[in-house]
């Protein structure tokens, strides 16, 4: 499974929306979604995972990687939901 990734701007910022899950197969096609929204407008970009189904230790690691590198681009990203699952942190490194 992949994600599918939206980009709309709005007055001065950038919003991305992320659906699917944001699993270690789907991290390129994330990293892609987040050079694509560098290259196109300025300002900060709003992250939306709110229909992200869930996230593994990779995706999680995608978009701490996505926040550093659009930072260094002076294009802060602010998170505008976690995945609809709930867990901030993904559930395989739960111990159980």
């Amino acid at each position: 499974m992949t994600i599918q990734w939206h980009y709309t701007t709005l007055e001065g910022l950038g919003l991305l929306s992320v659906s699917g899950f944001l699993g270690a197969d789907s991290v390129s096609r994330f990293g892609g979604a987040v050079g694509w929204v560098q290259a196109r407008g300025a300002g900060p970009v709003i992250l939306d995972l709110a229909l992200l189904r869930g996230w593994s230790a990779a995706g999680q690691e995608a978009v701490t990687e996505a926040a550093r590198r659009l930072a260094a681009a002076g294009r802060p990203l602010e998170l505008a939901a976690i995945p609809a699952d709930g867990l901030v942190v993904p559930g395989e490194c739960i111990r159980r």
